[in-house]
């Protein structure tokens, strides 16, 4: 009969698809199998020890079953071992799981920094319990050699961290000096060149660019590479094309990086908001060079990963990753301390951190070596005006330009374009272009997918083509969720590091010169209401554009729902006296229009559902009360009159009867300011649409109810 565990192993081993899980089911199996080999042999000859009679037979029976208890005595070892490296991962999992953690909510600089270099430490602590346990298992000598110099390697990189984290917190600068040393020669050792180069890759295409084109089109094969387009990376074949639209601002874009950059020799910075396809833009600029007369390198720097990119030359094009932040041996690597060609360095991805400064200070060296033949780019999330101390960016040539994010109409104009439409249109996938489009044309389905995906992405393009509503709001809420001190996140406005979160959306004004901040989109602007209460809205409001749309036509709403969920409400009667009410606070859901049994947990005295699609045709939210059976529509307006429809209330009042809500009772309101002198119903559309819900025909006027809010 075989042994039930390794019938279970085997079982698991068949269905088994990770190739690491598959490693260690496998030793498990090996080990298994073996203690079951030693309990059969023991017993074979514990039986055989009971039957000899022969003085010299027991002897050597006595022998074996002694060199057996030694083996035994091994694989209780081992296992004891493996049991120790299980726990050792669980804990150092556990201790990944509560840096990353933190690493995600922490908003202070300096704290970033100390959770990072424990994160590295953690991960070293990773790698050597992973070469340990291959070296307890490992049986070939040769092989035993490369763990053991692994090993060394990794004391070396371990020694390093230590060095650095020395250097951190170190106050005296002779020591600091002999530390940097000291951790110099440790860089050395690790790495013994600062550079990684591939093979060249076999892609020729390279980007067109005019100032008449619509599209750059160039292989979407770079992207991956190059740490850019999400949407196009993930989907990449041999054949796609990467597209950037030609917006105004990325033609904007391309005439800085060739007049201001290329020609004139400035130090330029190309920076704004996430998502508005300045890294894409750079990325075609770069590919699109002459590379028979111009050696090209672009980098990518991300948080957790050394950087890596794409180096070009008349000899083709190679991926490149730098092994080292600032070594001068890493441009000769390069080509690009070549004195009889000239070279482009672009960084992609640019934050404020010791190990970026480094950098940038060795590329600004290397540029002012020979300013006529050396260009440097930097591509920047980072706020609308880098910070550069007294006279510093006039020393070095430095010049800005601004990417202004885009615009519902850029989205709608770019979709106009057949090829483009069908890249990204799996990611315009909103409830309310699914559930509206019927039988429309063409271009009316195309502009309803970008307006009801517009909810929530708003200005960023990433948000809009590279991911879809799901994964959007899953970001956002994501980045909300660990935005913990609003103070210090928005202390300094259009200043404040934190706007590279992809939370809020910068706009240069043409005039001015001024930046404008706002929220990225509508959805983000209720559930930062929502979540932060509306002290907190009204100085978020006192920061951002006055005339941006979300502050202009949707704060009234916002800041109404932000209340609501905070505290209670006093309203304000316009018919019928100066009698005032009290709206005791609530839960406030924004939701989409799936709801099942779990909808109200916890909340069947009430709770406002705020729907999450765009421009609702009839009601902005429903107070609903389960236990009484009552509902309250509610929209919300700063409008001197509204149109009205019933049809959309009857149709949620039918979702709610699904899911088991017994409507007794039914109530609209239409909330205005209380100033507002005043107002009126216009377009009263299915009026009969309630009359299963006690509204009765032609008595429907005297259900609506107008109340005043003094919210502001």
């Amino acid at each position: 009969m075989q042994d039930p565990y390794i019938k279970y192993l085997m079982e698991e081993l068949q269905k088994c698809n990770d190739e690491r899980k598959f490693a260690k089911l496998n030793l498990e199996l090996k080990a298994a199998l073996e203690r079951l080999a030693l309990r059969e042999e023991r017993l074979r000859l514990e039986g055989m020890m009971f039957t000899c009679q022969n003085p010299e037979g027991k002897e050597e029976l006595k022998a074996a079953l002694e060199r057996l208890a030694v083996r035994e005595e091994l694989i209780r070892h081992e296992e004891n071992f493996r049991e120790e490296l299980r726990r050792a991962e669980q804990n150092m999992k556990e201790e990944r799981l509560r840096l990353e953690g933190m690493m995600f909510t922490c908003q202070n600089p300096e704290g970033k920094e100390e959770l990072k270099a424990a994160l590295e430490r953690l991960a070293l602590r990773e790698e050597r319990l992973r070469l340990e346990g291959m070296m307890f298992t490992c049986q070939n000598p040769e092989g035993k050699e490369e763990l053991k110099a692994a090993l060394e390697k990794l004391a070396v990189r371990e020694e390093r961290l230590r060095l650095e984290g020395m250097m951190f917190t170190c106050q005296n600068p002779e020591g600091k000096e002999m530390l940097i040393l000291r951790w110099k020669q440790f860089e050395r050792q690790i790495y013994r060149t600062p550079i990684q180069l591939s093979s060249f890759l076999a892609i020729r295409k390279i980007p067109e660019y005019s100032n008449n084109s619509e599209f750059i089109r160039f292989p979407a094969q770079y992207l991956k590479l190059a740490g850019v387009g999400e949407h196009l990376a993930e989907k990449e074949n041999d054949s796609m094309d990467a597209m950037v639209y030609c917006r105004q601002a990325v033609q904007e874009q391309m005439k800085f990086m060739q007049e201001a950059v290329m020609k004139r020799g400035c130090f330029g910075w190309v920076n704004g908001s996430p998502g508005t396809g300045k890294s894409l833009t750079a990325l075609a600029f770069c590919l699109g060079l002459n590379s028979s007369a111009w050696n090209v390198c672009w980098l990518h720097l991300s948080m957790f990963n050394l950087p890596e990119g794409l180096l070009r030359n008349e000899q083709g094009v190679r991926a490149v990753k730098l092994l080292r932040y600032s070594d001068e041996d890493m441009l000769s690597g390069l080509g690009l301390n070549e004195f009889n060609r000239p070279g482009l360095i672009i960084l992609d991805g640019y934050r404020k951190t010791e190990r970026y400064e480094l950098l940038i200070e060795l590329l600004s060296d290397w540029r002012n070596q020979d300013k006529s033949m050396r260009r440097l780019l930097v591509v920047t999330s980072m706020s609308g005006n880098i910070k550069i101390q007294g006279g510093e960016d006039t020393r070095l040539g430095m010049e800005f330009f601004f990417v202004n994010p885009w615009t519902e109409q850029e989205y709608l104009s770019a979709i106009k374009c057949n090829e483009f439409y069908e890249l990204v249109k799996e990611n315009l996938d909103t409830e309310m272009f699914l559930e509206s489009h019927g039988k429309k044309s063409d271009r009316s389905i195309r502009r309803i997918r970008i307006r009801s995906k517009y909810f929530y992405a708003g200005k960023s393009s990433r948000c809009m083509f590279a991911w879809n509503t799901s994964e959007v709001i899953k970001r956002l809420r994501r980045a909300l969720t660990a935005v913990q001190d609003f103070e210090s996140h928005m202390s300094s406005g259009t200043q404040s590091p934190n706007l590279i979160d992809g939370l809020f959306s910068v706009r240069r004004d043409a005039v001015s010169q001024s930046d404008c901040l706002t929220f990225v989109s509508e959805f983000v602007a209720f559930e930062f209401a929502i979540r932060m209460g509306p002290d907190r809205l009204r100085k978020c409001a006192a920061l951002f554009e006055p005339n941006d749309p979300i502050m202009q036509g949707k704060f009234f709403e916002i800041l109404f729902f932000a209340t609501i969920a905070a505290q209670d409400l006093k309203i304000f009667w316009r018919v019928g006296g100066n009698g005032t009410k009290i709206w005791p606070k609530g839960v406030v859901k924004i939701v989409s229009n799936n709801f099942d049994q779990t909808f109200f947990d916890g909340n069947e005295n009430g709770l406002w559902a705020k729907p999450l699609n765009f421009n609702h045709p009839a009601y902005d939210g429903v107070f609903l009360n389960k236990t009484d059976g009552s509902v309250r529509f509610v929209q919300v307006t700063i409008a001197k009159e509204h149109s009205f429809n019933l049809a959309p209330c009857a149709k949620f009042l039918e979702k709610m009867t699904n899911i088991g809500f017994c409507v007794r009772n039914v109530e609209f309101y239409f909330v205005v300011p209380k100033a507002l002198e005043r107002f009126k119903v216009s377009n009263f559309s299915n009026p009969s649409a309630l009359t299963n819900y006690g509204w009765e025909n032609g008595a429907e006027w005297n259900k609506i109810q107008v109340i005043g809010i003094d919210i502001n």
